[in-house]
């Protein structure tokens, strides 16, 4: 995974590599252990503000700690289960998760089998 920083701007462009709906079940995902290193590696970068891939907002970096809370708390019981209808060409079924600890986080994992 690729990031750039913004020295000047202590600005810290992530892509698709860190966001708050993330798709962990496609074939060229990672594994969630991975993400939850790759979310450990970013918290300690010192960096102020935060642009994701498809996404025209400016993030603080304070949306880090929630984004590694749902990835080390998923409350997978809670998710819920829905077809797939965000990725074009994928026929799936997928389980929207929270945290356990903050339901209401504004991040989630997106987990699910390919048909």
């Amino acid at each position: 995974m690729i990031g750039l920083y913004w020295i000047d701007k202590k600005c810290l462009f992530v892509s698709d590599a860190i966001n708050g709906y993330l798709y962990i079940f496609l074939e060229e995902s990672e594994m969630l252990s991975k993400y939850i290193k790759t979310l450990e590696k970013v918290e300690k970068i010192d960096f102020d503000y935060m642009i994701q891939g498809h996404s025209n907002a400016i993030y603080r970096k304070n949306i880090i700690y929630d984004y590694i809370d749902v990835a080390k708390n998923p409350d997978w019981e809670k998710g819920k289960i829905r077809k797939n209808t965000l990725t074009s060409g994928y026929d799936a079924l997928v389980k929207i998760v929270m945290s356990k600890n903050y339901p209401k986080l504004n991040a989630k994992l997106v987990i699910g089998k390919i048909n």
